[in-house]
Parts: C-alpha cells; structure tokens; sequence
C-alpha cells in the first residue's frame, strides 16, 4: 500500500483489514511526522513492525531520535543495504509502543 503523506497512510491503514507487516516511512513528511504516524498506527496495529528512512543525519544518533524503539536508514542507500534492512526488521519483534520505549537506533 502506498500514501503521500501521515493521515493519508492512516486513512489507508484504516480501510485496510488485513494484517500490515511493516511500515516504511520516512522521518520527514508533510503533515505528520513518521515518528507520529509510526506511535499511532503501532497503537492500533500492534504487530506492525516499523523501519524509518532519513536523509538527515540527526536523526540517526542524534538528538531527534524517535519515540518508539525503531531502526532507521541512512539515505542514500543502496538496494541490498535497503533489502537486508526490511529482512531484519521483518525478522525482529514488533516496534515497542512509545511508553514501553527505550530508543535505541540501529
């Protein structure tokens, strides 16, 4: 499935009754942040795992590190860097809710 922007990947999460494995966004989006999108769909879909993109560098160690415990990748990056990544996401445990959360970047 695909959306433009936050609300419209919850309003597409939100007619979907199928199980969603992952969740792909990018930190920065128009209208909602991932980190926003990925607390509120994780919320719902509680074996939804999470893999943020970013181009910005603070978000990979930084100080605007997400809230919910998620790897994120280092854009630009490669097709098999970004293969492997979804395999090792989708081979780990869901993405802790918020409050459970404690970050630690991959």
């Amino acid at each position: 499935m695909e959306a433009k922007d936050g609300l419209d990947a919850l309003e597409v999460s939100g007619r979907y009754t199928g199980k969603i494995h992952l969740l792909l966004s990018d930190m920065v989006m128009p209208k909602m942040s991932g980190t926003q999108l990925a607390e509120r769909l994780t919320a719902v879909r509680r074996d939804m795992k999470v893999l943020f993109m970013s181009g910005y560098s603070e978000y990979v160690g930084g100080s605007n590190q997400p809230s919910v415990q998620t790897p994120i990748l280092q854009k630009p990056f490669s097709i098999s860097s970004f293969v492997e990544k979804i395999r090792e996401v989708l081979a780990g445990s869901p993405a802790e809710q918020p409050s459970d959360a404690n970050v630690r970047m991959a």
